[in-house]
């Protein structure tokens, strides 16, 4: 590998040498909020084409192909995310942040083309979901190696020895990142909350149907509140992995007491976040009603701590 160790440079870790994984992380949210943005510009002028035609809008119509391309570009971004953010920082922190720089960037500009590919796929196949689908494989296929090829690059690293050594936390003491590190056991600890209410929902609605002899259908979308449990888990898990790592990037990077405070009016706003759906829903009389100011309560400022600590952290590894 290209590491300083072999490069005869210090092997101890510096902010520095971590600047460019940042910035690539920051790109790969870039598209993934990109993303996001795609699904509700579909998502509305779904809702406005149903309007014209004087029909009922139904969010989740597995017949809209638009909509269902929307959602498939997003989640599976969100599916690969784990991988990739955890890869990339390993390959900087133990093999060669130069390496990881690279690989990383080359991963966002194919995923960034995912969307191409997949529509010029079910234009020329006619179907979004099938295995003759060989374009979009111009975008998978070389996320897929470069996952594997910083997979065997840390593997080998571990096992040769050959390891850059250091850690984000050498020159500081690890005491400043206690409030960070509560923050994130407390969003964990939201989120599994979440989880419960899910599980509680999904076997109060299955009693329900067996004690009206009626069959128990777990997707049933006019069960409002299952639908509203799952709503409140998977936005958490949507906004999960954008949430924490940013979060630990403006700790390390600009302030750690900052990052704690904005990530604690974060976990806050996002343990609110069923109260003003349900709240929403009541005064709207529909779950996927479109203006739904009420929730906007607890959302909008939680996109602004976001973009705030993202901007925050650019302007401080791009100098």
């Amino acid at each position: 590998s290209d590491s300083l160790r072999d490069m005869g440079m210090s092997v101890d870790m510096t902010l520095d040498a971590l600047k460019g994984t940042a910035i690539v992380t920051i790109a790969y949210f870039g598209v993934y909020l990109a993303f996001i943005v795609n699904v509700l510009l579909t998502k509305y002028g779904a809702a406005k084409e149903a309007k014209r035609k004087n029909e009922a809008f139904d969010r989740y119509d597995m017949k809209n192909r638009d909509m269902l391309a929307a959602d498939r570009i997003q989640i599976n971004m969100l599916e690969q995310m784990p991988p990739i953010l955890v890869l990339m920082w390993l390959e900087a922190l133990f093999v060669s942040p130069k390496q990881a720089n690279l690989l990383g960037a080359l991963y966002v500009f194919f995923r960034a083309i995912y969307p191409i590919t997949f529509a010029m796929a079910d234009r020329k196949y006619g179907g979004l979901i099938t295995l003759k689908n060989k374009i979009v494989y111009f975008s998978t296929m070389p996320q897929y190696a470069i996952i594997a090829w910083l997979a065997l690059s840390i593997g080998n690293a571990m096992i040769s020895g050959n390891l850059y050594f250091g850690t984000l936390m050498a020159n500081g003491d690890l005491k400043e990142f206690k409030g960070v590190a509560t923050v994130t056991l407390a969003y964990f600890s939201v989120y599994y909350g979440f989880i419960i209410n899910v599980v509680t929902t999904k076997y109060a609605a299955a009693k329900k149907a067996k004690k009206r002899k009626e069959p128990f259908n777990r997707y049933d979308r006019k069960n409002r509140e299952l639908l509203a449990a799952d709503r409140a888990q998977l936005n958490t898990l949507e906004w999960m992995p954008v949430f924490v790592v940013i979060l630990w990037l403006e700790a390390v990077f600009v302030s750690s007491e900052q990052a704690a405070y904005l990530g604690t009016i974060y976990v806050i706003l996002r343990a609110l976040y069923p109260l003003f759906y349900w709240l929403s829903d009541r005064k709207s009389g529909n779950i996927s009603y479109l203006r739904n100011k009420i929730v906007g309560i607890t959302t909008v400022p939680r996109y602004l701590i976001i973009i705030y600590m993202a901007f925050s952290v650019v302007a401080v590894c791009a100098v």
